[in-house]
Order: C-alpha cells, then structure tokens, then sequence
C-alpha cells in the first residue's frame, strides 16, 4: 500500500483514485457504489489474495453484481 499511496500523488490534485486508476475511469454503466476501501491490487487478486480485514470482500462485490445481472436476465 505504500506504493500505491505513492503513486496516487501523480494523479491531479482532487482525483479519486486507488493508485493505479482514477475512480471515475473505472465506472461501467450505472454505479452503485463506488466508497470500497479497496485498492486496484485487491480487486484483482494481486497480493496473494490479501484483502483489508476491515472491508469487504471482492469476491462478495462481485459475486453481489453477478447476481444482480442474473436477476436482471444480463
């Protein structure tokens, strides 16, 4: 993490951010949510599948929005 709160500082001034991505570049379609405590790296299983013990897990995120589409005959 402190990589990425390295690298969050070449980022303009105000951008949300996790680092790695500027958040609203990574907005598909109609948001939900977007106030995960979660980096880049934990979305996509980067460091050996450690996650925040304080935040939710991303396979619940994404097992959540597969649901949703299901539901939604996506």
């Amino acid at each position: 993490d402190a990589f990425l709160g390295a690298s969050s500082l070449t980022f303009k001034n105000g951008t949300a951010n996790d680092g790695l991505v500027g958040t609203c570049s990574s907005h598909l379609g109609m948001v939900i949510r977007d106030n995960y405590r979660m980096n880049h790296l934990d979305e996509v299983n980067q460091v050996f599948g450690l996650t925040s013990l304080f935040e939710t897990s991303p396979v619940s995120v994404y097992r959540q929005h597969a649901n949703r589409l299901k539901n939604a005959s996506l």
